[in-house]
């Protein structure tokens, strides 16, 4: 595929950057080299729209990165007013995350006690490897990934601890399962509210999600957390993961990019066993299109082998916000890394046929009557559907 040349590559995908636009891009990175410094120094002692960069960098959840390069840069040309908004918003998130990882430790524990062997996703743990300091990361909410044979087991143990779904531990069978990969659940302690993704799969792909989580839990390895017994992803299957969640995103949400110019700065990972891996799976494009949005955007280096490519239509950072996470966010990205006619085809048919666990909490039924889940799926579809096409349009 032809493809533009690298600053019209950067036009499209950048838009008409403000200074405030690429002021909020050059803080939000991980670490700042000296040409980042200096570029960032010059639009500092320019007159800035500061209310504009503190939305921007609210919108886009990269505010403690945003404080921790400007602390670093002296708040120069910083106003006092949002000096301390920032340092505020820093601050609460900083507490909230330390809550949160109390949280997810006590989960930890509780499922390593059973046995469940749990892998925790994004967040806390992320921060941490990625960042150093749990507190530069802006965490909604709790990921665990474990095998679909113990997901039943591990709704039930966190229904023991107060935390609710939409509908019964008898949902989560085989069939519904195979037509999702997560499930969430929530949970109140006073004014702190913990929400927990269920994950048994990462990419509802299926002509390889079996062989594909097989391939990493083999590869995942031991490790630990506030005194629980975890496994972590091995560099290869973080790296996909998250370029997974940026497409799943549009590639719009710069906190998901950040990760991912994080991860390729670290050194840690053997870029061609990622591309190998992507291969084998069908997701080479998966692999161009994250990496090439993260280096037109944030100038991360591209692996050799890597060519540059935008995904089209080509996502614009500014002015748009985040496209958020909506239900159809896994078949749209299974449609778009299709190899044929057929694959698709059998995707639709399946995602318009096998019921999952949102139809239960739509319309709760006793076990007995299941069997009417597959039917109503249709109907469930078109429901979520028109919801979705009223909920953008309020939006707009």
């Amino acid at each position: 595929m032809a493809v533009a040349t690298l600053p019209d590559q950067r036009r499209t995908a950048r838009g008409t950057l403000s200074r405030e636009d690429r002021l909020c891009l050059l803080l939000a990175r991980g670490a700042l080299d000296p040409h980042v410094r200096e570029e960032a120094a010059g639009l500092l002692a320019s007159p800035l729209k500061w209310d504009h960069v503190l939305e921007q960098a609210r919108v886009h959840e990269v505010y403690p990165l945003v404080y921790r390069s400007l602390k670093e840069l002296g708040f120069a040309g910083v106003p006092d007013e949002f000096r301390k908004e920032l340092a505020s918003l820093y601050q609460i998130n900083a507490l909230r995350n330390e809550l949160l990882a109390e949280e997810l430790g006590t989960l930890l524990r509780a499922l390593a006690a059973v046995g469940i062997p749990t892998i925790p996703l994004k967040g806390i743990c992320l921060a941490e490897r990625l960042y150093g300091d749990r507190g530069l990361r802006v965490c909604a909410d709790l990921d665990l990934l474990v095998p679909s044979s113990r997901v039943a087991e591990t709704f039930a143990l966190l229904r023991t601890r107060g935390y609710q779904a939409p509908f019964p531990r008898w949902v989560l069978t085989e069939g519904m399962m195979r037509n999702s990969i997560e499930t969430a659940l929530g949970h109140a302690d006073g004014e702190m509210r913990y929400d927990i993704e269920l994950h048994w799969g990462l990419l509802w792909d299926p002509p390889h999600a079996k062989a594909s989580m097989e391939v990493l839990w083999a590869e995942a390895h031991p490790d630990g957390f506030l005194g629980a017994s975890i496994y972590a992803l091995s560099p290869e299957w973080q790296a996909l993961f998250l370029l997974i969640h940026a497409a799943r995103h549009n590639w719009q949400g710069l906190k998901w990019l950040v990760d991912l110019h994080q991860l390729r700065g670290l050194g840690a990972v053997d870029w061609n066993g990622v591309a190998a891996a992507a291969r084998r799976r069908g997701w080479e494009q998966l692999l161009c299109w994250g990496l090439s949005v993260c280096h037109v955007l944030l100038d991360t280096p591209l692996p050799s082998g890597v060519d540059l490519e935008l995904p089209r239509p080509q996502p614009k950072l500014f002015p748009a916000p985040p496209d958020p996470l909506g239900p159809w966010s896994n078949t749209r990205l299974a449609l778009r890394l299709g190899k044929g006619p057929i694959d698709k085809l059998r995707l639709i048919a399946s995602r318009l046929l096998i019921p999952t666990a949102s139809e239960c909490a739509l319309w709760p039924l006793p076990p007995s009557l299941a069997f009417l889940y597959y039917p109503l799926r249709p109907f469930g579809v078109a429901y979520r559907a028109s919801r979705s096409v009223l909920q953008r349009r309020l939006r707009a």
